[in-house]
């Protein structure tokens, strides 16, 4: 059994399974669970990813950090 999106609580949530990979994908908010070989073990490590979400929202200066990462925003005067 597959839990809920632990972002944003959907249970809409799938097993995609694609040419050499697995991953369970949330279809509201588009969370995406790590790719694994198999089926199983991405359910596993979706069931699990509650245990490891950080439910504080990110602060401007992390969005900013990773936005400039890659490459969407140029922040230097």
């Amino acid at each position: 059994m597959i839990t809920s999106c632990p972002f944003c609580k959907s249970n809409d949530v799938e097993v995609q399974d694609g040419s050499f990979v697995c991953w369970v994908a949330c279809m509201k908010c588009d969370a995406n669970g790590p790719p694994t070989e198999s089926i199983d073990e991405s359910i596993k490590l979706w069931n699990r990813a509650e245990e490891t979400v950080e439910h504080e929202p990110a602060s401007w200066d992390s969005l900013i950090l990773m936005a400039e990462a890659l490459g969407l925003v140029n922040v230097d005067p």
